[in-house]
């Protein structure tokens, strides 16, 4: 998701940084305008990124343990995934 918001706002998104305002806007527009019409674009793809990373039995589905899972071994730097933010 980061990427298609560094390339809408002309960014780097190694060394760019995103203002509120301009990640307010692109998110107005690409995906919350047109009755969320660019949510499954956008967004979908971010999420299907974290179930695949949390989904430890691999059957697509979160339990309620997988991503209490997940968080834990994030802050055992077992992943370096910040699933919860910073």
């Amino acid at each position: 998701m980061w990427g298609f918001f560094a390339d809408e706002a002309g960014i780097d998104e190694q060394t760019g940084a995103l203002p509120p305002e301009q990640f307010d806007h692109i998110s107005e527009e690409h995906v919350l305008e047109n009755g969320g019409a660019g949510f499954g674009r956008v967004v979908q793809p971010t999420i299907q990124a974290i179930v695949e990373l949390v989904d430890v039995d691999g059957d697509g589905r979160l339990s309620v343990e997988e991503p209490v899972q997940a968080v834990r071994a994030y802050h055992l730097g077992e992943i370096d995934v910040p699933l919860l933010g910073r």
